[in-house]
């Protein structure tokens, strides 16, 4: 016989007790333990990227390097002119026989005579200025033929010379120095009050190229500053003029010594 231990009630061979004080046995399969639920982990916040610093300002930056390129294209153009060939006033009348040698037009070299020279075989002081007129244009058509001759021992086009020149000094004359030499032909400098304010005694470098061609010559010519008609040549004045080509050194001779 078998009682059960926790409520003292007889058993049946076999029988299994089910009062309240005994424990509850599983019959047969175990039901499944359930799997157990996986705990979500927590996701961590998201950590905020760290804000941009403020980019500088580039304004002072720019204003500075702008400030600068002013600088140095100030410095360069000041370096230019500080360097750059100044022509004095005096230069004028051998600027004139440049122009009229490239153009090959014997205008601009007349009117850079000294006036006396000129009027006195045109009489252009009597207001004969068709006279004037006839003989530049004659001496003009002069020039091209000499050039024309020069281009034949060059092999160049006629019109393909081009002048240029350099000043290599410049010496003050006195009143007397110039008295001394061009009282002769221009004798109103010296008579006519205040008619002669200055003069000057020039040597200066020619220079002539054509194609692969050129040739140079340095020499001398005497200008005056004369009142009411600036800075003249005075014809007969140019000298020393010695180019490797003969008929070139005749033409410029005959430029800057013929009225």
């Amino acid at each position: 016989m078998a009682f059960c231990k926790y409520c003292g009630r007889q058993l049946a061979e076999g029988e299994q007790c089910f009062c309240k004080a005994a424990p509850v046995i599983p019959q047969g399969n175990p039901a499944p333990v359930p799997a157990p639920v996986p705990v979500p982990m927590p996701v961590p916040a998201p950590v905020p990227a760290p804000a941009p610093k403020p980019k500088r300002k580039k304004t002072g930056i720019i204003i500075a390097l702008v400030c600068l390129l002013l600088c140095i294209i100030g410095g360069c153009l000041l370096f230019i002119s500080l360097h750059k060939v100044r022509k004095e006033p005096y230069e004028k009348p051998v600027e004139q026989i440049i122009k009229g040698l490239n153009q090959q037009n014997y205008k601009p070299i007349a009117d850079a005579y000294m006036t006396d020279s000129v009027r006195v075989n045109f009489d252009s002081v009597n207001g004969d200025f068709d006279a004037y007129r006839l003989y530049t244009d004659y001496i003009s058509e002069e020039l091209k033929e000499d050039f024309k001759e020069i281009a034949e021992t060059w092999d160049v086009d006629a019109d393909a010379f081009r002048f240029s020149y350099s000043l290599i000094s410049a010496k003050k004359l006195s009143r007397s120095e110039l008295e001394d030499c061009y009282e002769a032909e221009y004798g109103r400098l010296f008579y006519e009050d205040n008619a002669l304010k200055e003069g000057y005694k020039l040597r200066f470098r020619v220079t002539v190229k054509a194609g692969a061609e050129s040739d140079s010559a340095s020499g001398y010519l005497t200008v005056v500053n004369v009142k009411n008609e600036g800075w003249k040549f005075l014809v007969g004045s140019g000298k020393g003029f010695e180019f490797g080509n003969r008929r070139l050194e005749g033409l410029m001779n005959a430029v800057m010594n013929d009225t």
